[in-house]
């Protein structure tokens, strides 16, 4: 009999996935239904079969990124700056608007940071025109990566008017010597664009290297760092360009 039940079993197709509702056995039920006889890996509920398959914590953690795209995408048009911090599960802790360029924080704010989430926007793309590639915002500052590692956030984020940052802590966390890999990735990126502006033969292509250089300054100063470091750097284009 074990060997009969085996062999049904192995030839007993299970059903991966369920576009409405969880799989029980070979088949799909409603969310409110109850799974009586469940194969290993479902759940006799909709809410066991979550918690089996590590779905309550990615659920979670996709609406926490909700709520934080969501907030990006109201500061981003902003003409001054302003930072939001939230904590690991998601909430947001505070929200505190600065001036142009700059948000600064009081001690008491500081003691949440640890292993928070920090977003804010770069609004000085908004002062350039359109058909300049400086209107699109640049990344990191070397004052945000200081932030990051002096209150030990899990990640910095930033909004410019074409672009979403994100740097997200190494798994054996920030560098001791963080801020040297940040001098010494600056020191190379000047370097690499004085290097790219000498080449240009008329003022046109001076010109356009020189605008070039200031545009992505940071974006290739920071994805040096985490390169260096072992950190997730992203940068994506906004769907929606202004």
């Amino acid at each position: 009999m074990l060997l009969l039940e085996f062999a049904y079993r192995k030839k007993t197709k299970i059903k991966k996935s369920c576009p409405i509702g969880y799989p029980c056995r070979n088949t799909c039920i409603n969310r409110n239904y109850f799974c009586k006889q469940p194969l290993k890996g479902q759940g006799k509920s909709y809410a066991d079969w979550l918690r089996n398959n590590g779905l309550v914590r990615a659920q979670k953690r996709n609406e926490s990124k909700q709520e934080i795209l969501k907030l990006e995408d109201k500061i981003r048009t902003q003409r001054f700056e302003s930072a939001a911090v939230f904590d690991s599960q998601g909430n947001q802790l505070f929200l505190k608007n600065g001036n142009l360029n700059r948000v600064s924080f009081h001690p008491s704010e500081i003691k949440v940071m640890k292993d928070a989430i920090l977003t804010h926007n770069h609004p000085e793309g908004w002062e350039h025109p359109t058909t300049s590639l400086l209107r699109k915002g640049n990344s990191f500052s070397d004052s945000d990566i200081f932030t990051a590692v002096t209150t030990n956030l899990a990640e910095i984020r930033a909004v410019s008017p074409g672009y979403r940052h994100s740097l997200v802590r190494p798994k054996n966390g920030w560098a001791k010597n963080t801020m040297d890999i940040v001098r010494e990735a600056i020191y190379t990126t000047i370097a690499e664009n004085l290097a790219s502006i000498e080449h240009a033969t008329t003022p046109q292509e001076e010109d356009k290297s020189l605008e070039l250089a200031a545009a992505e300054h940071w974006h290739k100063i920071v994805t040096i760092i985490a390169r260096k470091m072992g950190a997730k750097y992203t940068r994506t284009k906004h769907e929606k360009q202004s």
